[in-house]
């Protein structure tokens, strides 16, 4: 445990350090980051100060503001190309939708352990009612928080970045976020849950099918129901 929060506070400093060292070579103030993240300035400045850490989404969005890679955060001082301004206009709402994914995804790794949240917490040192908000994707998870949350789900940090600089093209990425937040909120929630992938993996392969087989298909399920 003790090593755990050891290696939470030294992460922190660090990726504080990083991040005002961006901020400083982007020539953006503390406040333009703050308004950026839809946070007050003395939470950002937490941030740059080795106090808290941001969110991985939280971090996506600042690295596409400082038009730097991901990879900077990390130790690399690697650039990426800015993206359009278009994906800049539905960074809040990115957020979100990404926290409501790296919420769902700690929350089947922990079942497919065979955790409780009351034992991830135990084992994390995390309090239990932050571990069940960052699974519902109601509360950011720090990167520290999370390194420590998938160390012990036998998962990788990576596993949970968008690694949108990697994409073919800027305007695929566009497209796809904005027809993924003109879908009704329902569905939006309903794509985002882990346990709902068969379902949208057999309407996947349905749409596919030739007109023939289809109406084939539903006249064996109307037989089956009737």
């Amino acid at each position: 445990m003790e090593n755990e929060n050891l290696l939470r506070k030294v992460k922190t400093k660090k990726i504080g350090a990083l991040l005002k060292d961006a901020r400083l070579a982007s020539a953006r103030n503390t406040m333009e980051c703050a308004q950026l993240l839809s946070i007050t300035q003395e939470s950002y400045l937490q941030f740059e100060n080795g106090i808290t850490t941001p969110s991985i989404p939280q971090l996506e969005a600042i690295s596409i503001y400082l038009d730097i890679s991901l990879d900077h955060f990390r130790g690399s001082t690697s650039k990426h190309e800015a993206l359009q301004t278009g994906y800049r206009k539905n960074l809040n709402k990115i957020i979100l939708v990404r926290d409501r994914i790296i919420g769902a995804n700690i929350r089947k790794a922990r079942i497919e352990n065979a955790l409780s949240t009351d034992e991830l917490s135990t084992k994390t040192g995390i309090d239990q009612a932050t571990l069940e908000a960052y699974e519902l994707g109601k509360k950011p998870v720090p990167i520290t928080d999370l390194e420590i949350i998938s160390s012990f789900l036998e998962q990788t940090l990576d596993s949970y970045m968008d690694h949108f600089e990697e994409q073919i093209s800027e305007k695929n990425i566009q497209i796809k976020i904005t027809q993924f937040l003109d879908l009704p909120e329902a569905l939006q929630e309903f794509v985002t849950k882990p346990v709902n992938k068969p379902f949208l993996e057999l309407a996947y392969k349905l749409s596919d099918l030739p007109v023939d087989r289809l109406r084939s298909v539903a006249e064996g399920l109307l037989e089956i129901t009737y």
